[in-house]
């Protein structure tokens, strides 16, 4: 019998830059970048301390084209997906890593920025990484 994995991850943090969106060459947009969740806990000495630890974020589809028109550096949202291996070769020296690839977003700005629940507003029923229709009638905002 064949063990089963399960792999899901939930995370609530910053974008430390703008959003870079790019378009393959079979013109579906994927949009990157990297997000920072901290951490705050008292060491055994009782010192407060403060640890950060960044994550880098891929999107696709409708979910790139928002975050690209909607997120902003500072942006706080929440962002759920799956692990995935990110090794590639640059310069002949191999480079090993691991990227979220996110199936949901929401915006957790205040309602003076806007908020968006990509589960209520983006069927993602289908989603598989790749392009969806462009149509922008159905964002709330």
């Amino acid at each position: 019998m064949a063990s089963r994995g399960y792999n899901h991850v939930v995370l609530v943090g910053n974008l430390g830059k703008d959003p870079e969106l790019r378009t393959t060459p079979k013109g579906t947009n994927v949009c990157n970048f990297n997000l920072a969740t901290a951490e705050k806990y008292k060491n055994n000495a009782g010192e407060l301390v403060e640890t950060t630890d960044w994550h880098r974020i891929e999107l696709w589809g409708a979910l790139a084209d928002i975050s690209s028109k909607w997120l902003k550096k500072g942006s706080l949202v929440l962002i759920e997906g799956k692990v995935k291996n990110d090794n590639y070769e640059k310069d002949g020296v191999k480079h090993y890593g691991y990227k979220i690839l996110a199936s949901n977003l929401t915006m957790l700005g205040s309602k003076s920025e806007g908020s968006f629940d990509s589960k209520n507003d983006i069927d993602n029923s289908n989603f598989d990484g790749t392009s969806s229709d462009d149509d922008d009638s159905e964002i709330p905002f």
